[in-house]
């Protein structure tokens, strides 16, 4: 009875959030819809603080930003690469840039269904709503919500940041960091598109997506935590991190290598191993250490797979799938 990891990037979301490649178009469209938003401002409550929060402000404000994002999108090679830039020269720019980019990842997913793979996935391994397969382990490169979102539209958890307890999600940064079990695993390798407050010490989505609320709401919720995230950063910061931003990974690695040891197949979906992530890939596959065939899923997997074995070992079984209709059901994987 193998234990079965699937390692996703941004091709595992594609159909509902854009691959770098396409981001800049895709924001274009996100801000023409934005455009059409300000109606929703008049039914906000205001209030703040003993204060009133200029919510028309934040909104005009938030539309430069988007234009910004879109126009850097256009002038890098990828946003990371604007984003290391920053890193390296101007600090509060970047902080700026990754509380627009948690915008624009929520927002989109809000406002669109989740990529249906995610449903057929979900619908294919459960076997009721209050258990989940303790033979997989989840191990993400992307910031979205994709899987927590699908699972919660699947089995009526109530919301987002409950699924995230739900799945013994593992966090860089985390404060409470769960005990490697023999069950159900998510790792989030770069962390969620969420905002973090120190005084709280808790992290929440820019919106709490719960059943059955109203958009009014979320975009409500999606301005105001914003508006934290760039008002008071003292306070507030995103939970969203870049592959560089190291000073929380030894302590991520010995909370993961438990469970990661005891893999024995891997499922890797839309995911290019970026030079970017390389040293953090490199040590995520050395506690990899009990594997034995890899499954590559993506629409050019023989390149995947060509990068891959410059980082494993020689001997394990590599499997390339070029169809990326649904995700990949290993034939060693047993729900249970």
């Amino acid at each position: 009875m193998a234990e079965v990891a699937y390692l996703l990037g941004a091709g595992a979301s594609a159909n509902c959030v854009p691959v770098i490649e396409k981001m800049a178009e895709d924001i274009g469209k996100t801000i023409e819809e934005y455009n059409n938003l300000e109606k929703f401002i008049k039914d906000f409550d205001t209030s703040f603080r003993g204060g009133k929060i200029d919510y028309l402000s934040i909104y005009e404000t938030l539309k430069g930003d988007l234009i910004s994002l879109q126009e850097e999108c256009y002038n890098h090679f990828s946003i990371d690469t604007y984003a290391k830039k920053l890193f390296l020269t101007r600090s509060k720019e970047y902080n700026k840039l990754k509380a627009t980019l948690s915008f624009y990842l929520t927002f989109k997913q809000v406002s669109t269904k989740a990529d249906v793979r995610y449903d057929n996935f979900w619908a294919s391994v459960l076997t009721n709503s209050t258990k989940l397969p303790n033979k997989i382990k989840i191990i993400s490169w992307n910031y979205d919500f994709q899987l927590e979102k699908s699972y919660l539209n699947m089995t009526n958890m109530g919301s987002l940041n409950r699924v995230d307890m739900v799945f013994n999600t593992i966090h860089p940064r985390a404060e409470n960091w769960n005990d490697a079990k023999n069950g159900f695993e998510y790792l989030k390798m770069n962390g969620s598109a969420r905002i973090y407050s120190s005084i709280e010490r808790e992290a929440f989505y820019l919106c709490d997506y719960e059943d059955n609320q109203e958009f009014k709401d979320l975009f409500q919720s999606l301005l105001f935590r914003y508006y934290l995230l760039t008002k008071y950063s003292s306070e507030y910061s995103t939970h969203l991190f870049f592959a560089w931003e190291s000073v929380d990974r030894i302590k991520m690695e010995s909370q993961i290598s438990p469970f990661l040891n005891t893999i024995k197949v891997l499922a890797i979906i839309g995911y290019s191993f970026p030079f970017f992530n390389r040293d953090i890939d490199t040590r995520l596959f050395k506690m990899l250490n009990g594997l034995e065939v890899i499954y590559i899923q993506d629409l050019a997997p023989e390149i995947i797979a060509e990068r891959l074995r410059e980082i494993i070992l020689p001997n394990i079984n590599i499997k390339l799938i070029n169809d990326v209709r649904q995700f990949v059901f290993p034939k060693e994987l047993e729900v249970i």
